[in-house]
């Protein structure tokens, strides 16, 4: 909607809808202090309208509006309101439009008289105002000023005004501001619908939003004409409108336009169809709202119409009551659905829901038994347990499944050792359902459970799926019961362990996985191998950095490479130092690990070796990588102090203007006297005199005023030396500072 009101304006509406005293509201809002204005004792306002409106100060630049006090205010509407409403309509012809003159004061004056004519106090003149308002629509009022009129309209207009301002709703520029203005006063349906069959294009639309807006029954009949319109938009509003109203006989039209609809029509006729079924649910008319429901689940099916069949789910069990209806929105395979329609059956079950789920468990068929088993995990009642565990073993296999993940929600040692039980015989799909059940699974006493069974297992398919259970229960008190599998004969149980050993794995298994980098040939184990070192590494990073260290001389290099590697994940003092010094290696290969390693560091020690292996290596390539791993580390959980520290011997290493470059941004970032002195021998260097003299400017700006002494004679060299003009100009301006401090 177009807008031709000031903030302040939004603002007053805003706390009378809030319930605030009106001429308080609009005192607050005005900014009415009464600063430098009238006072006591000072001379009455003119009497003249316009020298009246004068009177009010001009909107103040900062956006606050400084206004008269309230008694003054007062005896200024007062003043109006002697004239009748001929000095109301005079008011409004002092309005202009927008570009063609300033409104602020007139505005102010007449949205404050439509304020304070509406408070309780002031019926008396509320009439002639509502008469000088309305007296001015059509003619040859400005359309800018009618849409004005119409809004102040909608705060205190009647029934007795809203004859007139029904006029405004066949003109194309006035009609949205009419209808806002007949839907405030509400018992003008009447004229709005007579509006309605000569009106076409967004007349027509903001006509049938306002009929729904009022709930007009009687415009059912127009509205469901409107259904078929030639506009698109037309047709959505009046399937907005019917649904608002609530009337029944609407519905099969709004279904069947949907039916034929696409795309984004279709959508919205079937929210407005929803819209109308819930209209009904409200008048009690469930039988209506459950043939609207009921048609919208078994039509809307497409994946983009998800929402609607979820809404459609809900409304049917609010509508009947009925489980049937959540059975089967369980039996999709829309998890988004079948998540709706379990927390619809929570609010049909209440709290004696179990036990009629379990009573409804006997008598159900497989496909229904699963479906309710759903349910009964997601409540989570222990009271479910004995029926749930007496499906483990139903004869249907999805009933099974459906009965492990129902028992997992549940959790405890007895539903453990069952799903343990049917596991250890369990193949494909089943023996899936029953790992994800035991990881799932509620209870601290699983894990030994789960660790025993993996031992105990002769299957190598149900050890693997032990050792992912484990994994995925972060079961680290089991760490011992997977070890053994490492030397498994089968290839799958092997690397199920060292998956399971990365994330539970410690101590006492380091040793062994060290030992199996050395050893193992095959390309999918090793690299498993080093994943599961380097997450033990991640937790216990001293122990392994220490077996590391010592198991790398006579490693083979790809062993050895890996364990560098490990080494980074560890993250410790002494795997920094045994990485520093592998940078040494005379395996040109192994070097190149190491350095890589140390470039990626996450720790601030690293710096220094870092800076150490950028000033004594030959290879450009490990330079770059050592002086970058630098700079990332600036930005990690280092200080003012131990930044500039690297940055100084960042720059005492530096050899290339880039290398240099590199130090330069980061310094010009550290605003201090010391930042400034270690930038300054840069300035003298004419492949990055430019930088270092743009970072000099930067500095400066922020420590010159507190470093008279220290910073004018580097920066006068610093202006002299640029030839980027911006950068002069700024050293210029910060010197000039300086003198006259």
């Amino acid at each position: 909607m177009r807008r031709i009101l000031s903030s302040y304006d939004s603002a007053l509406r805003a706390s009378l809808l809030g319930g605030r005293s009106l001429l308080l509201a609009a005192a607050m809002l005005a900014g009415l202090a009464g600063a430098g204005w009238l006072r006591a004792g000072e001379a009455a306002p003119p009497t003249g309208l316009a020298a009246l409106v004068a009177t009010v100060p001009d909107a103040d630049k900062d956006g606050k509006f400084t206004g008269p006090d309230l008694e003054t205010i007062r005896k200024i509407y007062d003043e109006i309101t002697k004239g009748g409403k001929q000095s109301v309509a005079a008011l409004v012809g002092m309005l202009v439009e927008p570009g063609k003159g300033e409104n602020y004061k007139t505005r102010y004056v007449l949205h404050g008289l439509v304020t304070y004519a509406d408070r309780t106090e002031n019926e008396n003149i509320r009439p002639l105002v509502r008469e000088g308002l309305v007296s001015t629509l059509g003619g040859n009022t400005p359309k800018a000023v009618q849409m004005y009129v119409l809004e102040e309209l909608k705060h205190i207009g009647t029934k007795a005004e809203a004859e007139q301002i029904s006029r405004c709703l066949a003109d194309n520029d006035l009609c949205e501001f009419a209808a806002q203005s007949l839907v405030a006063i509400h018992d003008t349906a009447d004229l709005l619908r007579n509006a309605l069959p000569a009106a076409g294009g967004k007349n027509k639309v903001t006509i049938v939003q306002a009929l729904g807006v009022l709930r007009d029954a009687k415009a059912a009949g127009d509205l469901k004409k409107a259904l078929s319109d030639a506009d698109g938009v037309v047709r959505l509003a009046a399937a907005d409108a019917l649904a608002n109203i609530g009337e029944a006989s609407a519905a099969d039209a709004i279904l069947a336009a949907g039916d034929g609809a696409k795309d984004f029509e279709r959508i919205k006729l079937s929210e407005a169809a929803l819209r109308l079924a819930d209209r009904l649910l409200e008048a009690d008319k469930k039988g209506d709202a459950e043939r609207i429901f009921r048609k919208l689940w078994d039509t809307r099916t497409a994946r983009d119409e998800r929402q609607v069949r979820c809404a459609a789910v809900q409304g049917l069990v609010a509508a009947r009551g009925d489980i049937a209806d959540v059975l089967t929105a369980m039996k999709t395979n829309d998890p988004q659905i079948r998540a709706v329609a379990i927390r619809a059956a929570m609010t049909l079950l209440g709290e004696d829901g179990t036990a009629k789920l379990v009573d409804a468990l006997g008598k159900a068929a497989p496909a229904d038994r699963a479906a309710l088993l759903g349910i009964l995990g997601a409540r989570r009642d222990p009271a479910a347990l004995p029926a749930i565990l007496g499906l483990l073993k139903d004869p249907d296999q999805q009933v099974r499944i459906a009965a492990m993940q129902a028992v997992s929600a549940i959790g405890g040692a007895k539903p453990a050792a069952e799903v343990l039980a049917l596991l250890r015989a369990a193949t494909g799909k089943e023996l899936e359902a029953a790992a994800e059940s035991l990881s799932a699974m509620r209870g601290s006493e699983i894990n030994a459970l789960v660790g025993a069974a993996a031992k105990q297992a002769t299957d190598a398919a149900v050890r693997a799926a032990l050792l992912g259970v484990l994994a995925a229960r972060r079961a680290e008190d089991q760490a011992d019961a997977a070890s053994p599998a490492l030397a498994d004969k089968d290839k799958s149980v092997r690397l199920a362990a060292l998956k399971a050993l990365g994330v539970i794995g410690g101590d006492g298994q380091i040793p062994a996985l060290v030992k199996l980098l050395k050893e193992t040939t095959d390309n999918e184990e090793f690299s498993a191998v080093e994943g599961a070192l380097s997450g033990v590494a991640a937790r216990r990073g001293d122990a392994c950095a220490k077996e590391l260290s010592a198991a790398l001389e006579g490693a083979p290099p790809a062993g050895a490479a890996a364990m560098i590697r490990t080494l980074g994940a560890c993250g410790t003092r002494k795997a920094l130092e045994t990485v520093a010094a592998q940078t040494k290696n005379a395996n040109a290969e192994l070097k190149d690990v190491a350095v890589h390693v140390l470039a990626e560091w996450r720790d601030k020690a690293a710096v220094e070796p870092l800076l150490q292996l950028a000033q004594t290596t030959d290879n450009q390539a490990h330079r770059v990588l050592a002086l970058r791993g630098v700079i990332r580390l600036l930005d990690r959980d280092m200080n003012e102090s131990q930044k500039l520290t690297a940055l100084e011997g960042l720059l005492k290493v530096a050899k290339t203007p880039e290398e240099k470059r590199m130090a330069l941004g980061k310094l010009q970032d550290i605003q201090t006297v010391r930042s400034f002195e270690l930038v300054t021998p840069c300035l003298s260097d004419d492949a990055v005199k430019e930088e270092a003299a743009l970072a000099l400017v930067k500095i400066a700006d922020k420590v010159a005023k507190n470093n008279a002494d220290a910073v004018r004679e580097t920066l006068e060299k610093a202006a002299k030396a640029t030839t980027n003009q911006n950068t002069r100009s700024k050293a210029e301006g910060i010197l000039a500072q300086i003198k006259k401090q």
